[in-house]
């Protein structure tokens, strides 16, 4: 069977945390073995009902959906994410926390230079 599957779903930025809409536009070509009789792994998607065949179409399209979306979710590739110290929004503006010095007892190394 040949198809396509469209539509709008709200996922969460891996990177901010806030949600935003993500566009599905994806076409698919799914083969499906006849039953024979024998017992296959897993729940067949066609079966044999009252002497009929029934094709499970709901798995097939939920199979495709999980397929078409993103490994990692983002709202934008330009998306700066949260601050680690806070946890402010940095796409949205800057966060008042100080920059992290380091380790005090290595200050005397941060104006090594090694020629």
């Amino acid at each position: 069977m040949r198809g396509t599957l469209k539509g709008s779903v709200l996922l969460v930025c891996d990177r901010c945390a806030e949600p935003f809409p993500f566009e599905i536009d994806t076409a698919f070509d799914a083969f499906e073995q006849l039953p024979d009789g024998e017992e296959t792994d897993g729940e067949p998607r066609i079966r044999v009902e009252n002497g009929r065949l029934e094709l499970d179409m709901g798995a097939i399209l939920w199979e495709e959906f999980a397929l078409a979306l993103p490994f990692k979710p983002l709202c934008g590739e330009d998306c700066k994410g949260v601050c680690p110290g806070c946890g402010a929004n940095l796409n949205t503006g800057k966060c008042t926390c100080k920059p992290d010095e380091g380790d005090e007892r290595l200050a005397v190394f941060r104006d090594l230079k090694i020629k």
